[in-house]
């Protein structure tokens, strides 16, 4: 793993019940491989964190999009939004927001891949772009 770090997000989400924190290093050498470290507290239920910035090489969140983690009676984490009804899980914090992180990514490409299809594939599509837009020349 690069350890020349380009770029640093961290956000903590602290409330009376819970303490959710992350950081997602992006390497200046690796712009295609990213860290993230979490640190997790909670009663049980679910915390609300909001993801902004950098979803992978590809794809930028503009806008602040705004997940809920929760962990179900089994123990596995999910990451999900309730805008584009997209979601990860995982047995650990760091696998489920990656998952959700990677069937993000799949989302956006397969809505831009079929704007063209439809006017309401294009109406989606147009959406999506108004919170996540595709990085350099991409479309």
């Amino acid at each position: 793993m690069p350890t020349d770090v380009g770029e640093s997000t961290t956000v903590v989400n602290d409330s009376s019940t819970s303490r959710f924190t992350y950081s997602v290093d992006q390497f200046a050498a690796a712009p295609d491989r990213v860290r993230i470290q979490v640190a997790f507290a909670t009663t049980p239920g679910r915390t609300s964190v909001n993801l902004q910035g950098p979803l992978n090489q590809h794809w930028l969140v503009l806008q602040p999009l705004q997940l809920t983690v929760a962990q179900d009676m089994d123990g596995w984490f999910i990451v999900s939004d309730d805008i584009f009804f997209v979601y990860g899980d995982g047995p650990t914090l760091p696998q489920a927001w990656e998952d959700y992180r990677t069937s993000l990514a799949e989302y956006c490409e397969m809505v831009r891949d079929d704007a063209g299809v439809s006017d309401l594939a294009r109406a989606q599509y147009d959406h999506l772009r108004s919170i996540i837009q595709p990085c350099r020349s991409e479309n």
